[in-house]
C-alpha cells in the first residue's frame, strides 16, 4: 500500500506539472499552444522541454508540432545531446501561458555557447476552412544580417519605399497579417534601403485558411545562399525557400577505376564542360548546376563519347556530391547531399563504398594501435554504391580500417584520422590495381 500511495502521488504531481491532461488547478481556465524551433547553426538536434518533459528533438531550422497546455506557469528548456555525457542545458525561459495564445520558443544565438530563447507570440487562429485568405508572420534570428525591411508581394513586384510589410531586427517577429491566397515572393532589404537586396525568394504558393511563419536564419553552409529562410506551417512542417539569386552546386568525386581523366558535361554542351580533366581519386570544386533534372555525360577528357550518362536533379540553392563509380565499361553515379554544417558537440562523417571489387564491407574506427581483431566494426555490410549518410562521431584520434563483410583482413587501412569537433569528414572507398585491395579517399569541405 505504501508503494501504491507513493506512485499515485507521483502521477498526480506529473499531471499537475504538465498541461497535456486536464488539470485540477482552479486557475487553469483555458489552453495555450506551444511550438519549439532550433535556430542555432552549430547545434545538434536540440531537445525542447516543458519543465522536464520532452516535446521533441529538433534539427536545425526545424520546428515541433503544436502542443496544447493549460494556462499555467512553466519553465521551458533546450538541451543538447552530448555523447557519453548527460544532456547539457543551454537555454531556459519561464513563461505564464495565457489562454488562446500561440507561443513559439526559438533557440537562437550565434552558437550553442551563447544561446538564448527568443519568444514569439500570436493569438490562436481558428479557421473555418471557408476563408480566402492566409495568415503570414515573419521572424528574424539571423545573427549577422542586422535590421531588414520585409517585402511580401506577388512575383515580380520590386521593393519600393513605403511598401514594406514591416521591419525586423534580430529576435523580432512581425505579427501575423492576412494576405489573399496565391503566389508571393519574399524580399529582404537593408533597413530603409530598398535597393540593397539581401534575400530574394523563389515563388511561394500559399493556400487559404492556414497560418505560416517565414523564419530568417543564419547562413547554412549546406546551402549556397548567404541567408537561409524557412517557411514553417502551423503544424510544424518546414520548407527551405531558396534565394533565387543563388544556383545549386555540385561537387564530383572520380571513383571510376580504369577510366582515365574525365570531363563532365551537362545537357550535351560539350563546348562548355562543367569539369575538365578530373583524375581518378580526385575531387572537383563546387560548380553551378541547373535547377531541376538534367543529363550529365562523363567523357574521357577532350572526347565527346560518354563513358556513362545519368540524370541528376537539384533543388534551388542546394549542394550535392556526385560520385562516379565502378570500373571502365560499367560506370554508374551516386548523388548525395553535400552536408557542410559542423556541430559544436560532435564530429560528423559520411562513408561511401565506391569500390567496385568490394561488394560489401565493414568499417572500423579504432583507437590508435588497436587491431581490428580486438574490435567490433562501427559500420557493417556497406554495399558497393551505398553511402551511410551523415553520421555523428565522438571527437577523437582514430585509425580507419575497412574489411570485407564478416572478415578481419584489411582491404584498406589502417589510416590515421583526427575527428575534430565541428568537422565534417567524407570517406570514400576506392578500387586499386589489386582487386583484393582498396584505398581510402578522405577529405573535408568545411570553409
Amino acid at each position: 500500500m505504501k508503494n501504491f500511495g507513493r506512485s499515485a502521488l507521483m502521477l498526480l504531481a506529473t499531471a499537475a506539472m504538465l498541461g497535456c491532461t486536464e488539470t485540477r488547478f482552479e486557475d487553469a481556465t483555458g489552453k495555450g499552444i506551444i511550438h519549439g524551433i532550433n535556430g542555432v547553426v552549430d547545434a545538434a538536434d536540440a531537445i525542447f522541454l516543458i519543465e522536464e518533459f520532452s516535446l521533441g528533438q529538433i534539427p536545425y531550422k526545424s520546428a515541433t508540432a503544436p502542443a496544447e497546455y493549460d494556462n499555467l506557469s512553466y519553465t521551458f528548456n533546450f538541451d543538447l545531446p552530448i555523447p557519453l555525457e548527460d544532456d547539457r542545458r543551454i537555454a531556459r525561459l519561464s513563461v505564464d501561458v495565457v489562454e488562446d495564445t500561440d507561443y513559439t520558443f526559438v533557440l537562437a544565438g550565434p552558437s550553442t555557447s551563447a544561446a538564448e530563447i527568443v519568444l514569439w507570440e500570436r493569438p490562436v487562429r481558428e479557421w473555418a476552412g471557408t476563408e480566402t485568405v492566409v495568415e503570414v508572420g515573419f521572424g528574424h534570428v539571423n545573427n549577422t544580417l542586422g535590421a531588414v525591411d520585409v517585402y511580401f508581394a506577388p512575383p515580380g513586384t520590386p521593393p519600393a519605399a513605403g511598401n514594406a510589410v514591416g521591419a525586423l531586427d534580430f529576435g523580432e517577429h512581425i505579427v501575423d497579417s492576412e494576405f489573399a491566397a496565391g503566389d508571393y515572393e519574399l524580399i529582404l532589404t537593408a533597413r530603409d534601403d530598398p535597393s540593397t537586396i539581401v534575400y530574394s525568394s523563389t515563388t511561394v504558393s500559399l493556400g487559404a485558411a492556414d497560418s505560416y511563419t517565414f523564419a530568417v536564419f543564419d547562413a547554412d553552409p549546406s546551402i549556397t545562399a548567404t541567408v537561409s529562410v524557412r517557411l514553417i506551417s502551423l503544424g510544424g512542417t518546414t520548407f527551405e525557400i531558396s534565394d533565387s539569386r543563388f544556383p545549386p552546386t555540385a561537387q564530383f568525386v572520380h571513383a571510376g577505376f580504369g577510366s582515365g581523366n574525365i570531363d563532365i558535361v551537362v545537357d550535351g554542351d560539350f563546348a562548355n564542360p562543367l569539369v575538365t580533366n578530373l583524375a581518378f581519386g580526385a575531387v572537383s570544386g563546387d560548380v553551378d548546376v541547373p535547377i531541376g533534372s538534367s543529363t550529365f555525360a562523363y567523357v574521357p577528357t577532350g572526347n565527346t563519347m560518354p563513358l556513362v550518362e545519368a540524370q541528376a536533379s537539384f533543388a534551388g540553392g542546394s549542394r550535392s556530391m556526385i560520385v562516379v563509380q565502378g570500373e571502365a565499361g560499367s560506370l554508374s553515379t551516386l548523388q548525395l547531399p553535400s552536408v557542410r554544417r559542423g556541430l559544436s558537440t560532435v564530429s560528423r562523417l559520411q562513408f561511401t563504398n565506391a569500390s567496385f571489387n568490394a561488394t560489401s564491407v565493414d568499417y572500423y574506427s579504432t583507437d590508435p594501435g588497436v587491431s581490428v581483431d580486438d574490435a567490433l566494426p562501427s559500420l557493417v555490410d556497406v554495399s558497393f554504391g551505398l553511402s551511410t549518410g551523415i553520421l555523428s562521431q565522438f571527437p577523437k584520434d582514430a585509425e580507419i580500417t575497412v574489411t570485407a563483410n564478416g572478415d578481419k583482413t584489411p582491404l584498406a587501412g589502417p589510416v590515421a584520422v583526427s575527428f575534430a569537433t565541428g568537422e565534417v569528414t567524407e570517406i570514400v572507398l576506392l578500387d586499386t590495381a589489386d582487386p583484393n585491395a582498396s584505398e581510402l579517399l578522405i577529405f573535408s569541405n568545411l570553409p
